[in-house]
């Protein structure tokens, strides 16, 4: 596996950042003045450990040049990737015609690492390449954005509307940081 988001100098060493350069989707703008606020308020040193780029626009309207090596779901614990943030994974990252594509995949890691079922707060690395069982190409498809990996860091159970829960939300980000660590260790 290749390391998601290796945070190094143009001469190759590893700078003072401690967190990998982040690209934030916000559909609209009031989300992206909350995250502000919230770091100016919690966490003012924050853009000098990270790099983030935050974005006011639905996924599909990314640049096309914009280079990002994983995607963070916040899916439901059976990774079942069909309802918001995930219909639009779903629609992206899953060939034409197979919409169930990328909730397969997903399915088929939280069986071998979960037996189905990963915790609300915790964070699973789920591989995006087109292949078959056996190993051989099924579908030539070019990924948006140059995307590796899916990040499944499930806030809930199982599919529901739900108010912010902040706790999970924290151990989403905790586990998101540590399996992205561990990941390129």
């Amino acid at each position: 596996m290749t390391d998601i988001a290796p945070v190094s100098s143009a001469t190759g060493s590893h700078n003072a950042r401690i967190l990998p350069d982040i690209q934030l989707l916000c559909m609209y703008e009031k989300f992206s003045d909350a995250f502000n606020a919230a770091v100016e308020k919690c966490y003012p040193e924050l853009h000098q450990k990270a790099t983030i780029t935050i974005h006011n626009c639905r996924l599909g309207a990314l640049p096309k040049e914009l280079r990002f090596d994983a995607v963070v779901s916040p899916a439901n614990s059976y990774g079942r990737l069909d309802g918001a943030f995930d219909d639009a994974l779903a629609r992206t990252y899953g060939p034409k015609n197979d919409y169930e594509w990328i909730t397969r995949k997903a399915q088929k890691v939280l069986y071998e690492k979960w037996r189905g079922f990963a915790p609300p707060g915790t964070c699973t690395i789920v591989p995006l390449e087109h292949q078959d069982d056996a190993g051989q190409s099924k579908v030539e498809m070019q990924h948006p954005w140059n995307t590796k990996y899916l990040l499944l860091c499930p806030t809930m159970r199982i599919p529901d509307l739900v108010g912010w829960d902040v706790e999970v939300v924290y151990e989403c980000v905790w586990s998101l940081l540590c399996t992205i660590d561990n990941h390129n260790r």
